[in-house]
């Protein structure tokens, strides 16, 4: 996991055909459909181009559990979470937060539809986070790269890399 912080200034996403971002509200039915394209998504993590796309999301959008959605659209009505979507004609095709805290910000949970990656949607949606906390009132944003693929989307956008991190495991020995 690799720590990344924009330069305001240096925040630019590709404009993508066909694709629509936009901040949702906490009673916007987007709170399921974007969190069935991080299950998809994430399920299938990096980058990589595949198959699942807005079909597997609808399937996926059935089996959320109903606890965790109150729980999101009740973060974002508090302001604790802000949950941004990428759609097309086929709906919603990737989805991102942050959660602002005290001036600074996490994005967190930028996903793609593996059936909508490598054409800039990620890129475009994170760059549309980073913008909308400094528009906000937000001075520092930060977010962690799963590996060396993602983390090039975001030096893309023009987040750097300022640090790394590390899990702790405990060994079968």
């Amino acid at each position: 996991m690799r720590s990344w912080l924009p330069a305001a200034s240096d925040i630019a996403g590709p404009v993508v055909d066909g694709v629509a971002l936009r901040v949702i509200d906490p009673d916007d039915p987007a709170v399921v459909t974007g969190r069935a394209v991080a299950s998809v998504s994430f399920a299938h993590g990096g980058t990589a181009v595949g198959g699942d796309g807005p079909e597997r999301r609808n399937e996926a959008a059935l089996h959320q559990p109903p606890a965790l959605i109150a729980h999101l659209r009740e973060r974002v009505r508090r302001g604790r979470t802000v949950t941004a979507v990428a759609e097309t004609d086929e709906g919603v095709i990737a989805t991102g937060s942050y959660r602002p805290v005290d001036g600074r910000a996490e994005l967190l949970a930028v996903a793609t539809l593996p059936s909508a990656r490598r054409r800039g949607v990620g890129g475009a949606l994170t760059a549309f986070l980073a913008q909308h906390a400094i528009a906000n009132g937000v001075d520092q944003v930060l977010l962690s790269a799963q590996d060396e693929d993602v983390a090039r989307v975001y030096e893309r956008v023009g987040f750097r890399r300022v640090g790394s991190t590390g899990a702790a495991e405990q060994s079968d020995s």
